[in-house]
């Protein structure tokens, strides 16, 4: 079996696809990494002051993660759209 050539022509859409993907990426190791963040202020929260404070942060913060992460999402598609 041959090995595959070294240059493939690639077209301007499956650039915008692969940028597409790269920013799916980021946005996903950013939500990911806020997610670790809540988790350790709460468990802070938990420790310094009571299980109810904790809680009440974790549950706001990862309430406020959701909405901007559907915000974005929308954002994007709608830039994408248009071009």
């Amino acid at each position: 079996m041959e090995p595959p050539p070294p240059f493939c022509y690639t077209d301007i859409s499956s650039k915008q696809n692969t940028q597409t993907e790269e920013y799916d990426m980021k946005s996903a190791l950013t939500a990911a990494i806020a997610l670790v963040v809540i988790i350790l202020v709460q468990m802070a929260l938990t420790f310094a002051f009571t299980y109810q404070v904790g809680e009440l942060f974790g549950k706001t913060a990862i309430g406020a993660l959701f909405f901007y992460c559907l915000l974005r999402v929308g954002k994007s598609r709608r830039q994408s759209s248009a071009e």
